[in-house]
C-alpha cells in the first residue's frame, strides 16, 4: 500500500533531519583527520563517545538553528505553498544550512591555531581588525582553497538535500487542515525548543558537558562551532562567585603582593620585554635538546641568560597573552579582557608600576595602529608613548602587505627609539612576523630552515631579527644597564607529539638577560606562567610597591607554583606537584597527573585534589569579583 503524502512528508523530513546531523558528523571527523597530531591516539571507546556525544551536540544545535521556522510552523499550510512564502521558507533553510556548515569547516583549520572551538567572541576579534581582515581573509582562501571546496561540495549536497526533501515539489500537493496542523505546530514547537535546550535534567545541556563525555582533551571534537557560537552569545563575561567569604578569600589565595627593600636601587635598569609572536617552546633547540632548531640566536644568547625551563602562555591568542604577561591578568572569561565590557577598568602594568619609579615608557607593534586595540591597551597599562605602523619610519618595502612591518627593520626602529628615551625607560615590543601568512622579505627567502609548518621559516627569520637587534642594541650606551626579557604572547600550530597534549601545548620560551648581572644565568625549573612576569619584575628591582597581579614572582621559593587557564570553556590548572585540574566553574572538578615530554619540573610540592580545587576557585572568585568590581590596581 503507498504511503500517504503526509506519511511521505514526515519520512521526508525525517531523512533531512538525519542527513544534516551526517553533514556535521562529516565534518567533526574532517577536523579530527586535518589535526591528528593534537589529539591523543583514541581507543574505540573514546571514539565512540566522541561521536555519540557529539550527535547529542548536534541534535541540540540542529533545533536551535530551526527554531527560525517556528513562525512559518503556524502559517497554514495553503499559504505556505504560495510563492512569497516558498522564497522565505528557500532563503530561511539556505541560512541555516550555512550557519550548520560554515563555522565548523572553518574550524577544521582555524582550530590548530586556538586550540579551542571559535565562539562568539570573534566577531569582536575581527572588529579591531578592520585594516587587515580583508587581505587576511583572502590569503587565508587561497593558503586554504581545498577547504573551501570542500564546503562548496557539502553545501550544494545541503541545496540537493533540502530540494529532495524539506522543499519536494510534491509537497505542495498536501492538503492539511489548519485544526489538525495547529497542534502538530505546537508539537514540534516545544520539540524544538526542548531539543535546542539539550536535557531533561534540571540543568540544560552547556559546553563544558563535551569534558564530561571523552574528557577534556578530546572535548573539541564533542561538541560542534555552531554550538559554541550560539552559546556564547550574549553571555555575561564573568559573574560573582562567593566560594568563600570576603574574610577567607585572601587566605586560600591574593593578587595582592607587596614589595617593600630596605635599600633602593640607585641606578634603575632599563626594562625591554620583547614578545615574540607564537614562539614555542618546540621551536626553541635550547629548549629540547636532540630536536631540530629554529632559534639559533636565542640558543647562543641563553647560555648568557636565566632560562624558565616549565613555562607556560595563559591562553592561545595575543589578546589573551599580552595583558597577561604585562599586567598579570589572565585570560579567565569567554572573551579577551581587551575587548570585554571591562576593558575600561583600572589596570596595573609594567609600565604603570615602573612610571611611579620615574621611568619613561613605550610600546613598540608593528601592525596597523589600533589592531586588536592594543593602543588603547598601552595607553590603560601606563605607556607614555605607542609607535606602530604609522609611527614607522622606513621603506614601504618593509611592510608585510598584510600584518604590519616585518620584525627586523621594526626592530631595528625600536632600538633607534630607545636611544633617544631618558634612561631608565621600559620599553615592550610585539613582534609580528611569525604569524599566518608567514612572509619573510623577498631578498631574505631561501635562507632559513623549513620544517614540518610553514610557520618554522617565519620562526627562523624572527630569531634572525633578534640577532640583529641585540647585534645593534650592544653598541648602545644603555644596552648594560638594560633587562631584557624574552618571550612568547602565545604557541602556535604544533607538530610534535611532545607538545600536543594539555598544557604541553602551552609551553613557551621565557629568558632574562642582563648584561650587567653575569649571576643572572642558568637553569630554572620553577613553574611559571606569563601572569608571573609582573611580580617578578618588581622583587628582582627590588621595587617598594604594592601591585595585583594574578601569578607569583619566580624568585619567591615561598610562592604558590601554578599556571591557570581557560579552555573550551573549561578552567584548567596546572600544580606543582604535575596535577592537572579541570573545573567546569560550577560542581565538576577532576584532577589528573601530567607529564611533560621534555624538561624536568619542580615535582617537590604536591597538593591534594581537595587542595587545588580551593586553590582553584579562589583564584577564580578573586579574578571575577575583583574585575566586576574594577578592584584591578593597587589598595
Amino acid at each position: 500500500m503507498k504511503p500517504s503524502l503526509q506519511l511521505r512528508l514526515l519520512i521526508r523530513y525525517l531523512i533531512y533531519f538525519s542527513a544534516v546531523l551526517l553533514l556535521i558528523t562529516l565534518v567533526r571527523l574532517l577536523l579530527w583527520a586535518f589535526n591528528t597530531n593534537l589529539f591523543n591516539p583514541a581507543t574505540a571507546k573514546i571514539f565512540f563517545n566522541v561521536l555519540a556525544g557529539g550527535w547529542l551536540f548536534d541534535f541540540s544545535t540542529f533545533c536551535m538553528v530551526h527554531l527560525i521556522f517556528i513562525p512559518l510552523l503556524f502559517v497554514p499550510y495553503c499559504l505556505l505553498n504560495k510563492k512569497g512564502f516558498r522564497i522565505v521558507r528557500s532563503i530561511l533553510m539556505l541560512f541555516a544550512g550555512f550557519v550548520l556548515l560554515a563555522p565548523n569547516i572553518i574550524d577544521v583549520i582555524y582550530y590548530r591555531f586556538t586550540l579551542k572551538r571559535t565562539t562568539f567572541d570573534v566577531f569582536s576579534f575581527i572588529g579591531t581588525m578592520e585594516n587587515e581582515i580583508g587581505g587576511l581573509s583572502l590569503r587565508f582562501l587561497v593558503d586554504f582553497w581545498y577547504m573551501f571546496i570542500v564546503f562548496l561540495a557539502l553545501f550544494f549536497g545541503y541545496i540537493f538535500l533540502i530540494r529532495r526533501t524539506v522543499l519536494n515539489k510534491t509537497n505542495r500537493e498536501i492538503a492539511v487542515k489548519y485544526k489538525y496542523q495547529l497542534p502538530v505546530a505546537i508539537v514540534f514547537t516545544g520539540l524544538l525548543i526542548l531539543g535546542g535546550r539539550g536535557s531533561l535534567d534540571m540543568r540544560p545541556l552547556g559546553i563544558m558537558h563535551a569534558s564530561r563525555v571523552a574528557g577534556p582533551e578530546y572535548a573539541p571534537l564533542v561538541v560542534n562551532s555552531t554550538y559554541t557560537i550560539i552559546k556564547t552569545y550574549g553571555k555575561k563575561d564573568l559573574e560573582k562567585k562567593d566560594w568563600f567569604s570576603e574574610k577567607d578569600l585572601p587566605g586560600v589565595f591574593s593578587p595582592v603582593h607587596y614589595y617593600y627593600s630596605e635599600t633602593d636601587t640607585t641606578q634603575p635598569l632599563n626594562v625591554v620585554i620583547i614578545i615574540s609572536e607564537s614562539l614555542s617552546a618546540e621551536h626553541c633547540g635550547f629548549l629540547n635538546g636532540g630536536m631540530k632548531s629554529y632559534t639559533p640566536f636565542l640558543d647562543s644568547l641563553s647560555r648568557q641568560c636565566l632560562v624558565f625551563e616549565n613555562m607556560y602562555a595563559n591562553g592561545k591568542r595575543s589578546l589573551d597573552g599580552i595583558p597577561a604577561l604585562i599586567s598579570g591578568l589572565p585570560p579567565l572569561m569567554r572573551n579577551p579582557f581587551v575587548t570585554s565590557m571591562y576593558s575600561g577598568n583600572d589596570i596595573e602594568g609594567v609600565a604603570r608600576m615602573l612610571g611611579d619609579a620615574g621611568y619613561e615608557s613605550a610600546f613598540f607593534h608593528g601592525g596597523f595602529n589600533g589592531t586588536m586595540n592594543f593602543d588603547g591597551y598601552a595607553a590603560a597599562a601606563g605607556y607614555n608613548q605607542y609607535f606602530g605602523k604609522d609611527e614607522f619610519t622606513g621603506p614601504e618595502s618593509d611592510f608585510d602587505g598584510r600584518w604590519g612591518i616585518f620584525d627586523e627593520p621594526f626592530l631595528q626602529f625600536m632600538a633607534a627609539k630607545c636611544n633617544t628615551f631618558k634612561q631608565p625607560f621600559t620599553t615592550c615590543v610585539f613582534t609580528l612576523s611569525a604569524h599566518h601568512p608567514y612572509t619573510i622579505p623577498d631578498k631574505l627567502k631561501g635562507k632559513f630552515p623549513t620544517g614540518p609548518k610553514p610557520i618554522l621559516e617565519t620562526i627562523a627569520y624572527a630569531d634572525y631579527a633578534l640577532g640583529k637587534f641585540f647585534e645593534t642594541a650592544s653598541g648602545t650606551n644603555w644596552y648594560k644597564n638594560t633587562l631584557f626579557i624574552i618571550t612568547a604572547d602565545h604557541t602556535s600550530e604544533l607538530y610534535s607529539e611532545c607538545y600536543t597534549s594539555v598544557p604541553s601545548n602551552h609551553s613557551i620560551p621565557m629568558l632574562w638577560f642582563y648584561p650587567g648581572d653575569s649571576t643572572l644565568k642558568g637553569r630554572s625549573k620553577t613553574l611559571c606562567q606569563q601572569t608571573d612576569l609582573l611580580p617578578s619584575l618588581a622583587d628582582y628591582l627590588n621595587l617598594n610597591d604594592t601591585i595585583i597581579a594574578f601569578g607569583n614572582s619566580v624568585f619567591d621559593s615561598t610562592s604558590e607554583r601554578f599556571v591557570i587557564m581557560l579552555n573550551d570553556m573549561v578552567y584548567q590548572m596546572l600544580t606543582g606537584g604535575l596535577q592537572l585540574s579541570d573545573f567546569d566553574g560550577e560542581s565538576i572538578f577532576r584532577q589528573s597527573d601530567y607529564r611533560k615530554c621534555s624538561g624536568t619540573e619542580d615535582i617537590s610540592i604536591i597538593g591534594s585534589a581537595a587542595q587545588n580545587e580551593r586553590l582553584m576557585k579562589a583564584i577564580i572568585q578573586q579574578f571575577n569579583n575583583r574585575t566586576i568590581s574594577n578592584r584591578l590596581t593597587k589598595p
